[in-house]
């Protein structure tokens, strides 16, 4: 592909353009294909020795036990390997293998060991022995010591884990708080990206009462000590005690075997603070909290309560003497799905300040954990553990005694979790695999519910795509009426949610008139010229394999006609006349622009309440800043908007925010403003509420996730992106005196609920939609891309709405990709590549 010169250039989907043009639209940059990936077996080999020939190993793949073997050899001391195989139902990676050992004893006075070289799954070959294999009850120079490259050999019980990712890691400390100014440090085993730390309650070797505090948190460890309530100065704890503790990387972690851990932090202090889960729990976890800061001068704990399925509450306890005017703090918390895992095992008990004993679950390497989930007594209080076996735990609620010696405590909920020394989650990755090709440009893909496909394709045409990836006819041809030159064209297409029944599909596209014919250059068919735009609906025939151009009925743009295109053959600039405006300078009504080359319509999809929403662009330039382009700002011009509309007659919604007495008015249509190039959104998960998530496609310098719910203004072209939950005036606009006159008026500006900074290249976000569950630990996450890397991405959502997380999911880039959405029929969630193919996202 061509590019234009230094910083002005990008490849363009059709012809070379500006690098705003390409930054302004979804469609660019260097062709990636996919690779094509089919569904089977994986062919997985052990090779493996034994000592004493009767040793037994067991393999688990993705969480799930598959098979055992014992016959093994007795060649382990002489490296004489013999070779297992195991052949899975699915396509399988290494990350997600583990080989246990679990018959250790002596026979005749010889040990059994297990001596394991190597894996090979699908002919690729991973060495145990490798920095990335985590491994248990293997020998080093000091014991008996879990952890990662220890070695081939298993000399107890135990299991080698294959390149998982590090999610949870471990340790238990012994401590006497000689000085109350003395820290202590612990060291990671693993390094790791964003830690979450907690403790467990200290032992009661020591009857003074004490807590744990936590600061200085660091991807390799952290700092830790016994504190001790003031009113026992000198708050040293003299008596040597035992805590544990844990780490997980910060965010939310699916397991295989359907464990949920999610860790997060927030700053607080004693008022109550309302935290809110990202994961979908199914019911209320167990929750362990920790004070990770010294920011208060004041000795301090920390207190959970009304813990839901959704969130919980947390606020922090000084000694009952103070004035409870503690400064914030770096809290962190750390949830577990209650159950028996894999990785983990909790459960809950009730306790006051008497010992109350639990009954642990056996199988577990790492260490236990234990917090009060209510705050029924509000006397200042903390958790000691009184004695651990393997079996049980005891333990009581302990209460400071600054202000009497009562020590009496209502019962109070406490969960515990038992932890292997490491908890590992398997990499899994999404890629693009291809399903059909042969298309031309194609833009958008919709879902029939007898299993064909139908593909809208840029210049105007909608092919009929069965169930095999083959394309066997044409739905609709409107091409003489589509203007398809460079961002132009069919750019959104919607089926009825009755098409059985009415036939109904539905097509927005820039609008090439009549009077075109004939006409050359500009003014010509396809010209670049000044255009306007339609969102039209086509009935099908009753086979519903054809719908007629002739059955058009226009919905929004009737008035999107030559006489109202303003110069057809020039491409606007601030001198020319604009598309959709009167004499006097006011939008004409049922009219859409589309002045530029770029941010026509675009989307077009049935909300959950059975309205039609529709992206449009603010139609005008997207390389210099343009006095028109305030329209976006003006509720009576459908340009810069999401619009909703009733899908028969085209009037607005009564609903809408800001809808008149009449719904034929532009504004009666206008559901949310403030968009510069809103080309593809999605639909929310929550069936209570409408929740849209649209990719607005920035300028210069951000790209933007908006969340809308109805009546919100995103602020183009006053305000762009921002960090933070805030925009930013754009630095192109804020100094043209309209735009001035703009923030006078202090609007209120929705900020992104997501934003991206253009680095190392220009960027265009393409919204997708959300995984179903068959996409595992990605289910329910909102996956989108970015014409600009082409990568993959996942966005965590809140209860709330709001995106929390957002990370690259995919090795590599999956070409260009234009449109992903969620099919009904099989839960996998396809995509458009511009380059000609439609495909699926699947898990790698």
């Amino acid at each position: 592909l061509n590019l234009l010169p230094k910083a002005h250039s990008m490849p363009s989907l059709i012809s070379t353009v500006s690098r705003s043009a390409i930054c302004a639209l979804v469609f660019s940059l260097a062709v990636i294909a996919p690779s094509v990936q089919t569904f089977g077996q994986s062919t997985i080999r052990i090779i493996a020795a034994g000592t004493t020939g009767d040793e037994r190993i067991e393999l688990s793949v993705n969480g799930v036990f598959a098979r055992s073997w014992s016959n093994l050899g007795s060649g382990a001391n002489q490296g004489s390997f013999v070779t297992r195989t195991y052949n899975s139902s699915e396509t399988v990676s290494a990350d997600g293998i583990r080989v246990e050992f679990t018959n250790d004893l002596s026979v005749n006075g010889v040990d059994r060991n297990v001596r394991v070289d190597a894996i090979e799954v699908d002919g690729v070959r991973y060495e145990t022995e490798s920095s990335d294999v985590f491994s248990t009850a293997t020998y080093t120079p000091g014991g008996l010591e879990a952890g990662f490259g220890r070695g081939e050999f298993l000399h107890a019980n135990g299991y080698f884990q294959y390149s998982g990712r590090v999610v949870l890691q471990s340790g238990t400390e012994s401590v006497i708080q000689a000085n109350a100014s003395d820290w202590f440090s612990v060291d990671f085993e693993n390094e790791m990206e964003d830690p979450i730390v907690v403790m467990s309650p200290p032992t009661f070797a020591g009857s003074d009462p004490v807590h744990t505090r936590v600061r200085n948190v660091t991807p390799n460890g952290f700092e830790y000590q016994l504190e001790e309530w003031a009113y026992l100065a000198p708050g040293i704890h003299g008596a040597r005690e035992q805590v544990s503790w844990i780490a997980v990387e910060r965010g939310t972690h699916v397991l295989s075997d359907g464990a949920i851990i999610e860790a997060g932090r927030l700053d607080i202090d004693d008022d109550t603070f309302d935290i809110e889960f990202s994961a979908d729990f199914p019911a209320a976890p167990s929750v362990i909290g920790q004070v990770a800061d010294e920011a208060g001068a004041h000795e301090v704990t920390h207190r959970i309560d009304n813990v839901t399925a959704s969130g919980f509450d947390a606020f922090l306890q000084e000694e009952e003497g103070r004035d409870g005017n503690h400064a914030l703090e770096d809290f962190h918390w750390v949830a577990f799905r209650r159950g028996t895992f894999d990785g983990y095992a909790s459960a809950r008990i009730s306790a006051d300040e008497r010992d109350a004993d639990a009954s642990l679950q056996t199988g577990y390497d790492g260490v236990v954990l234990a917090d009060m989930q209510t705050a029924n007594g509000l006397d200042t209080s903390q958790l000691r553990i009184v004695d651990q076996t393997n079996t049980s735990l005891t333990l009581f609620v302990e209460e400071e005694r600054s202000q009497d010696n009562e020590i009496g405590h209502i019962f109070e909920t406490v969960s515990w979790v038992r932890t292997n020394s490491v908890v590992t989650a398997a990499e899994r990755r999404l890629v693009a695999e291809q399903f059909a090709t042969g298309f031309t440009r194609p833009i958008e893909v919709e879902f029939l519910s007898d299993g064909r496909f139908l593909v809208a394709e840029q210049q105007g045409i909608v092919r009929v795509v069965n169930a095999n990836g083959n394309i066997t006819g044409t739905m609709l041809d409107i091409r003489s009426i589509v203007n398809s030159t460079n961002d132009r064209g069919l750019l959104g297409f919607a089926v009825h949610p009755d098409f059985e029944d009415n036939g109904l599909i539905y097509a927005a596209y820039t609008y090439d008139p009549p009077e075109t014919a004939g006409r050359n250059g500009n003014a010509g068919a396809d010209g670049q010229g000044a255009r306007v735009a339609r969102i039209s609906r086509f009935t099908a025939n009753n086979a519903r394999t054809f719908a007629n151009p002739n059955t058009e009925v226009i919905l929004v743009g009737r008035n999107s006609t030559f006489e109202n295109i303003g110069d057809i053959g020039v491409r606007s600039g601030a001198g020319d006349l604009h598309a959709c405006v009167d004499d006097n300078g006011n939008p004409i009504g049922d009219c859409i622009p589309a002045d530029e080359l770029s941010h026509s319509v675009g989307e077009i999809e049935f909300g959950p309440d059975g309205f039609l929403y529709i992206a449009s662009g603010d139609g005008g330039s997207f390389t210099r800043a343009e006095l028109n382009n305030l329209r976006a700002q003006d509720i009576d011009s459908l340009a810069g908007k999401i619009l909703r509309i009733d899908p028969i007659t085209g009037d607005g919604a009564a609903t809408n925010p800001f809808a008149g007495n009449n719904l034929t008015d532009n504004r009666s249509k206008v559901f949310a403003l403030g968009c510069r190039n809103p080309f593809r959104f999605a639909f929310g998960e929550n069936a209570n509420e409408t929740r849209l998530y649209i990719g607005d496609v920035g300028w210069r310098t951000w790209e933007e996730m908006n969340l809308a719910f109805g009546g919100e203004n995103f602020g183009w072209p006053g305000y762009e992106g921002g960090e933070g939950n805030q925009s930013f005036e754009e630095e192109n606009y804020r100094n043209l005196a309209e735009v001035q006159d703009l923030y006078a008026t202090n609007p209120v500006v929705t900020a992104p609920t997501w934003s991206r900074a253009h680095l190392g290249g220009f960027d265009a976000i393409v919204m997708g939609d959300f995984a179903s569950g068959r996409y595992g630990i990605f289910g329910g996450a909102l996956i989108h891309t970015d014409i600009g890397d082409q990568y993959l991405r996942v966005a965590r959502v809140a209860l709330s709405g709001e995106v929390t997380d957002v990370e690259i999911v995919s090795e590599e880039a999956q070409g260009r990709i234009v449109e992903m959405e969620t099919n009904p029929n099989d839960g996998y969630l396809y995509y458009v590549d511009v380059d000609g193919r439609i495909g699926r996202i699947v898990l790698d």
